[in-house]
């Protein structure tokens, strides 16, 4: 996972919450899945994403929102058929990952 540090992009986004989560969520996801690297992507309009990488293919996004709970909110969106997962637990999330190898589509 590339360091990513909490730039003024000027946006409106919660860097300061969406990117530390976001980081031991990639740090995480690598460590269990040696096959799968994760990069901050910083190229969204909307907020920060997590692209996790399989053999060149992205295949899966996450995003993190804060939950009215408190809690840190995934949003995953996986594989061609744009599958969806929203909670709250990392672990779920990290199993998950384990049943996708086709990329997404290049418009999400």
């Amino acid at each position: 996972m590339k360091t990513c540090s909490i730039l003024n992009w000027g946006e409106s986004w919660e860097l300061e919450y969406e990117v530390p989560l976001l980081s031991a969520l990639a740090s995480d996801i690598e460590s269990v899945h040696t096959d799968l690297k994760c990069e901050l992507d910083k190229a969204s309009k909307e907020c920060i994403f997590c692209e996790v990488i399989r053999a060149d293919k992205i295949i899966a996004k996450i995003c993190v929102d804060e939950h009215e709970s408190g809690q840190p909110l995934y949003s995953v969106y996986l594989g061609s058929k744009e599958d969806e997962f929203h909670g709250f637990n990392k672990m779920t999330i990290i199993s998950i990952l384990s049943n996708y190898t086709d990329a997404l589509p290049v418009k999400l």
